[in-house]
């Protein structure tokens, strides 16, 4: 299983708590910790955790601050059957990795997704915990690959489909690059599942707990979806757009409406700058960047 991270101090208790999850005692884990820092800033904390995890550690560095350049050196440094993805501030819950396996066995599926429940820190305000907007909940739609995270997955290598696809590097530093990676393999057959019961917890930080924090992710997640799902060329696009400039409308037009309710506001805002991410997606617009600080000129999607 991998675990990327980027200057943060929690991937020790990610990595410690794959140690205490159940699973078969028949089927080997291996845990791939890879550093996108330029400093090496994770190795003293990789190295601590090492030493009390009860399954082995691997340390690599992909310096550049793009986490497609880091989950492609998970891809191409796995050499397992299966391949799980965890976040560097999520912590595997009792069982978690069990339940993802027992339902890919079952169904038969390619990818397994479980849920990432969020954990806000102290004094987050009331709307945000009630509108719980950093939770990630796989729910099934007409396909669920397009609905899919990084945060808690379970692949089966052995699929060629999915042995050969890599994340793209242009989608690094902006969010989404997940999405569009499991939009390609659901295009390319592959096959999910949901597992219910295989939890993980996602840390919240105290700066992701704004307003301003969300919308900017949400428009970045519609520029994304629009990227990956909606179509190739600027026709093809164009009737998305439109019925995303309709809702982005509707939802401007209801934050306006609750006023007096900001949790109501704060929903429909939210909402809003997905749908507006959308339509600048169609209209492929440049992305926006969210995350580390190094180059995503290539878009080859190789590390």
């Amino acid at each position: 299983m991998c675990i990327c991270t980027y200057k943060r101090d929690t991937v020790t208790n990610a990595i410690l708590s794959v140690g205490e999850v159940d699973h078969d005692p028949k089927v080997e884990i291996g845990i791939i910790v890879v550093d996108n820092d330029s400093e090496m800033s994770a190795l003293p904390k990789v190295s601590i955790a090492a030493l009390s995890c009860t399954h082995p550690v691997r340390y690599h560095h992909a310096p550049s601050g793009n986490i497609s350049i880091a989950r492609n050196a998970c891809l191409n440094i796995s050499n397992a059957d299966w391949l799980a993805f965890l976040d560097d501030d999520t912590i595997a819950m009792p069982g978690w990795i069990e339940e993802l396996y027992r339902v890919a066995n079952r169904s038969g599926a390619d990818v397994v997704f479980g849920p990432a429940v969020a954990e806000y820190p102290a004094k987050t305000p009331p709307w945000l915990l009630e509108n719980d907007f950093h939770s990630s909940i796989p729910q099934r739609k007409k396909n669920l690959l397009r609905n899919g995270h990084t945060c808690n997955v379970l692949m089966r290598r052995t699929n060629t489909k999915i042995r050969n696809q890599r994340f793209l590097v242009s989608l690094g530093q902006t969010s989404g690059e997940d999405t569009e990676f499991f939009a390609r393999l659901a295009r390319s057959g592959a096959n999910a599942e949901i597992a219910e019961k295989a939890i993980v917890k996602e840390i919240v930080p105290p700066e992701r707990i704004g307003l301003a924090w969300l919308i900017r992710r949400k428009f970045a997640n519609g520029w994304a979806f629009a990227f990956s799902s909606v179509g190739k060329t600027k026709l093809e696009r164009f009737p998305r757009s439109l019925y995303s400039a309709a809702v982005f409308s509707w939802c401007l037009s209801m934050a306006l409406f609750t006023l007096t309710s900001f949790k109501r506001r704060a929903f429909w805002l939210v909402r809003g700058a997905f749908h507006l991410g959308v339509v600048r997606g169609c209209i492929s617009m440049p992305s926006m960047q969210l995350y580390g600080g190094g180059s995503a000129s290539r878009d080859t999607g190789e590390a």
